[in-house]
C-alpha cells in the first residue's frame, strides 16, 4: 500500500515569495526605528533623557506582569517585599514593579516568593541595575559634551561692559598687561580661530599673572555675524580688531580680514545701549583708505607700519624720545587724558596751567558735529595767549582720571631771559641697517624733515637692482631732498661694520631686517649691536652714533636695555599701547595723530640751558615758564649719562612736582611739545 503524504492546507502556506516580502517589510521597520534612535541620540541630552523615560514606563509595565504569576497568591502572604496597602490590584502592582527599577537591590526583599514571581522580580531588577547605568552614562556624556562645548569655546557669552578684542596676535599679550596696569578689574573677551587649548597654551608660555582681567576665550571667525553675536559685541564697552593670524587660510591677507570684520561692525545698527568705542589696526599703509572707507567713519583705524616708521625717524633726532612715548602711551606711568573744566573757560592757557597740581596741561579740545556724527578736534600747544573756549576741553597729561583743577592759583612767572640760540645740525650721515616694508614710509619721512639734499646709505641683502626698483614702487611719494646710497652687505659682521665707518656716522637705524630670510630678526639686531659695541670701544659715547632698533619681539627688550647708547623701538607693545589707549578713549587717536606728525606739534628734547640759568639750582616750575615763553610747552626732563636708571624710567621724568629742587647739568634735556626741533633762523 502507498503511504499518503500528511494533509497540507495550501492557504496557510507563505510563498517564498510571500516570505521575502514580508521580512523585507520587517527590515524596514527595524530601520526605520533604528534611524529614529539614532536621531533621539543625536538630538542631545533631553532627548536622550526623554528616551531613557518612555523605556523605564514600558518596562515597569512589563513588570505589572507579575500580578498574572501570583503576585498577592496566598503563597505569597510572608513575602516583606509584597505591599497591599492601597488595593493589592493596579497599585500595589505598579509600586512593586517600580520598586525594582528605582532600587534593583530591592530584588532580596521578594526571598521566599514562589520561583516565577523571582523569575520577574530578578528580571526587573537586572532591568533596574541597566535603566541606572544608563542614566550614569547620560549624565556623564552629558557633563563631557559641555566641557568640551566649554573648551573649544562654543558657548555664548553673557557679559556687558566687556573690551573685546578680535583676532589674535602677538600684540594681544601686551594690550592684556597694559589692561593689567591699570589697576582697575575688567573683563576682556576674546574671539579667534585657534582653539581654546591653543590660546590658554599661548598665554601660559607668557607666563603673565593677571589680577585685574579676567580672560574669557571663545573659538571662532571674527568675520561672522553669528559669531560677533555670540562673544556679545552689541554689548561690548569698547571692540578692538586685530590683525588676525589665527585664520587658517594662509591665502587670505591679514589686512583683509580685518576690513571684513570692519565691514560687519560698520554696518550694524541694532546697539544695545550706544555704539561701542572700536579701533583697528592696519598693518599695510596701501590698505589703509580701503579700511577707512569699510569702517564708514564709525571705527578708529591705525596704520602700525605707519606709526612706526614716524617714531624711528622721530627717534633717531632725538635720543631718549621713544623712552618718552612708551612712558606716555602706557598705563604704568603718567598718561594722556581728555577732561572738562568749565571754570578753566574765559582765561589765558599760560594761567590755568599753575591750577593743575597733579596735571600737566598741553592743549584743548573741542567737537565739531559732521553729518550725524561728532568729530573731535584737538589743538595742542595753542599758546600762552590762548583763550580757552566754554566748549572746549583739557587735554592733560596726568598719573590718573583725578584730575584736580584750581581756578584760584596763581601762574608762575619766569624770571629767564629768552635768548635766540645756533641752530643745531640737522639729518647728516644716515646709515641704515636692514630692510622691511616700514624702509618706504622712513624715507618718506625723513624727507619730509628735509630742508636741503643729504644722502642717506641703506645696507641690507637685496641685490643693488632689486632693492633701488623696491624703493621707486614703494614709495608714497618721490622724494625730494633725499638721495639714496644701497650696498649689499652682511652688516652684522663686524669686518663689515669696520668697512663702513660706523664710527664716523651720527645716526644708525636698524630695522627687523626681511631681506636675510632670518625666522628670527631681533637676533640679527643683537648681533649687529654686539659687535658695533666691540667696534666702538674706544669712541667716546657723546661721540658715538645715536641707534634706534626696531624690536620685534618685546621680551628681548630686557636684553638690549644694557645698550646705554640705544634707543629701541618695540615693533608690537607700541601699537598694543596706541590701540589699547584709543579703545578706551577715542578722542585720543586725533592727540596722538598731531604729535606723531611732522610738520606740527611734536615731542621734542631740548637743552635745560634753553629755559634755566642756572639748571643744577632750579625748578621744573620754573622751566615750565620759560618753556611758556617760548611757545612750548614743557612736560618733564631727561637725565643723560650715568645718572640716569631703570627705576626712574631710564632717565625720562613725565609730570613732575613743579616745586621741587632738580639738580640737572647742561647735558640733560626738557621734554617739550613744540612746533620745531631748531630754533627758526
Amino acid at each position: 500500500m502507498t503511504e499518503v503524504a500528511p494533509f497540507r492546507n495550501k492557504a496557510n502556506m507563505k510563498s517564498p515569495k510571500q516570505a521575502k516580502t514580508i521580512r523585507d517589510h520587517w527590515k524596514v521597520i527595524c530601520n526605520q526605528l533604528s534611524y529614529r534612535l539614532d536621531q533621539i541620540f543625536a538630538g542631545g541630552s533631553l532627548g536622550q533623557f526623554v528616551l531613557l523615560i518612555i523605556v523605564t514606563g514600558i518596562i515597569i509595565l512589563l513588570g505589572m506582569s507579575a500580578y498574572f504569576v501570583g503576585l498577592f497568591d496566598p503563597a505569597n502572604n510572608e513575602v516583606i517585599g509584597i505591599d497591599r496597602k492601597v488595593d493589592s490590584g493596579l497599585f500595589d502592582t505598579m509600586w512593586w514593579s517600580a520598586k525594582h527599577i528605582f532600587d534593583p537591590s530591592f530584588f532580596y526583599a521578594n526571598y521566599g516568593a514562589t520561583w516565577p514571581l523571582l523569575l520577574v522580580s530578578l528580571f526587573m531588577a537586572v532591568m533596574g541595575m541597566s535603566l541606572f547605568a544608563t542614566l550614569l552614562g547620560f549624565i556623564s556624556s552629558g557633563i563631557e559634551h559641555r566641557m568640551a562645548e566649554l573648551r573649544k569655546g562654543n558657548s555664548a557669552v553673557m557679559e556687558t561692559g566687556h573690551i573685546l578684542i578680535l583676532g589674535w596676535n602677538d600684540k594681544i599679550f601686551s594690550i592684556l598687561q597694559l589692561l593689567e596696569e591699570r589697576n582697575i578689574k575688567v573683563k576682556v573677551v576674546i574671539l579667534s580661530e585657534y582653539t581654546i587649548e591653543q590660546m590658554n597654551e599661548f598665554l601660559r608660555i607668557r607666563g603673565q599673572q593677571y589680577r585685574c582681567v579676567k580672560i574669557i576665550l571663545r573659538t571662532g571667525s571674527p568675520r561672522s555675524q553669528v559669531e560677533l553675536l555670540r562673544v556679545g559685541y552689541r554689548d561690548a564697552f569698547s571692540i578692538m580688531v586685530l590683525g588676525d593670524e589665527s585664520s587658517p587660510d594662509i591665502n587670505e591677507a591679514v589686512d583683509m580680514r580685518v576690513i571684513k570684520t570692519l565691514m560687519l561692525l560698520a554696518n550694524n545698527q541694532d546697539w544695545a545701549t550706544v555704539q561701542p568705542k572700536m579701533v583697528a589696526e592696519i598693518i599695510d599703509k596701501e590698505n589703509l583708505q580701503v579700511a577707512e572707507i569699510a569702517a564708514d567713519n564709525k571705527i578708529s583705524i591705525i596704520c602700525s607700519s605707519q606709526i612706526i616708521s614716524k617714531m624711528i625717524v622721530q627717534s633717531s633726532r632725538q635720543p631718549g624720545l621713544s623712552r618718552v612715548y612708551s612712558e606716555l602711551f602706557g598705563f604704568a606711568g603718567n598718561e594722556i587724558y581728555v577732561r572738562g573744566f568749565p571754570e578753566a573757560a574765559g582765561r589765558r592757557f599760560n594761567d590755568v596751567r599753575a591750577g593743575f597740581k597733579n596735571a600737566v596741561p598741553i592743549g584743548v579740545s573741542r567737537t565739531r558735529k559732521e553729518g550725524d556724527r561728532f568729530v573731535f578736534e584737538p589743538c595742542i600747544n595753542p599758546g600762552k595767549d590762548y583763550v580757552i573756549q566754554p566748549d572746549e576741553w583739557i587735554i592733560c597729561i596726568a598719573p590718573d582720571s583725578q584730575i584736580t583743577f584750581d581756578s584760584t592759583a596763581k601762574s608762575h612767572a619766569s624770571t629767564f631771559v629768552v635768548t635766540k640760540q645756533a641752530l643745531e645740525s640737522k639729518f647728516d650721515q644716515i646709515l641704515v641697517f636692514g630692510w622691511n616694508d616700514q624702509l618706504y614710509d622712513i624715507l618718506n619721512e625723513i624727507d619730509s624733515y628735509m630742508t636741503s639734499e643729504a644722502t642717506i646709505r641703506i645696507v641690507a641683502a637685496h641685490a643693488a637692482p632689486h632693492a633701488l626698483a623696491l624703493i621707486d614702487e614703494n614709495l608714497s611719494k618721490p622724494l625730494s631732498y633725499l638721495k639714496i646710497d644701497y650696498e649689499k652687505a652682511d652688516y652684522a659682521k663686524q669686518s663689515t661694520l669696520a668697512k663702513l665707518s660706523v664710527d664716523k656716522i651720527s645716526q644708525l637705524i636698524i630695522l627687523a631686517d626681511e631681506s636675510s630670510n632670518e625666522l628670527d630678526p631681533d637676533s640679527r639686531t643683537m648681533m649687529t649691536l654686539l659687535s658695533l659695541r666691540t667696534l666702538l670701544t674706544d669712541v667716546p659715547v657723546q661721540s658715538r652714533a645715536r641707534v634706534v632698533a626696531e624690536v620685534v619681539n618685546a621680551d628681548n627688550c630686557d636684553l638690549l636695555q644694557v645698550e646705554k647708547n640705544l634707543e629701541f623701538i618695540i615693533s608690537p607693545g607700541i601699537i598694543s599701547m596706541l590701540l589699547t589707549q584709543i579703545c578706551l578713549q577715542l578722542m585720543l587717536k586725533a592727540v596722538y595723530e598731531d604729535l606723531l606728525s611732522a610738520g606740527g606739534n611734536e615731542i621734542y628734547l631740548k637743552p635745560v640751558s634753553r629755559y634755566a640759568a642756572n639748571p643744577s639750582q632750579t625748578t621744573f616750575g620754573d622751566i615750565a615758564a620759560g618753556a611758556a615763553e617760548r611757545n612750548e610747552v614743557a612736560i618733564g626732563y631727561y637725565v643723560t649719562g650715568e645718572n640716569r636708571d631703570s627705576n626712574s624710567g631710564f632717565g625720562v621724568h613725565i609730570n613732575p612736582d613743579a616745586g621741587k629742587a632738580l639738580a640737572l647739568d647742561d647735558k640733560d634735556k626738557v621734554i617739550v611739545i613744540a612746533l620745531d626741533l631748531y630754533d627758526p633762523e
